[in-house]
């Protein structure tokens, strides 16, 4: 099954979290805050997706979720909430960081008067 394979693929998952570190480069919170809000409701919804057109029985027991076509549904939630908080943090990062900035450039300022 593809569809396992392709929920099971942590690569993906290092695309979104670099994805949402290069759009803090931008330097806006709310761009980044947005970004990994839309990337979390990506990953769900890719599970949402696989389940419901892919064939993949949702299953909480152990000794299905290794088996082909059976994949576990709090792990795939889990990575959705995981992708929303770490696009939460880095927004804060980047407004912690833009105000360091900001202060940096005001004391700078204070300084040539003196």
């Amino acid at each position: 099954m593809e569809a396992k394979s392709a929920l099971n693929n942590t690569a993906v998952l290092l695309v979104v979290y670099f994805y949402l570190i290069y759009s803090g480069f931008l330097g806006n919170p709310k761009f980044v805050l947005f970004n990994g809000l839309l990337a979390s409701f990506g990953v769900i919804l890719s599970y949402f997706i696989s389940v419901h057109f892919g064939g993949l029985i949702p299953s909480e027991d152990p000794n299905l979720y290794i088996q082909t076509g059976y994949v576990g549904t709090s792990a795939e939630i889990v990575k959705g909430i995981f992708v929303m908080v770490s696009g939460i943090l880095l927004s804060r990062l980047i407004a912690l960081l833009i105000s360091i900035s900001d202060k940096g450039i005001e004391k700078a300022k204070e300084s040539e008067y003196l």
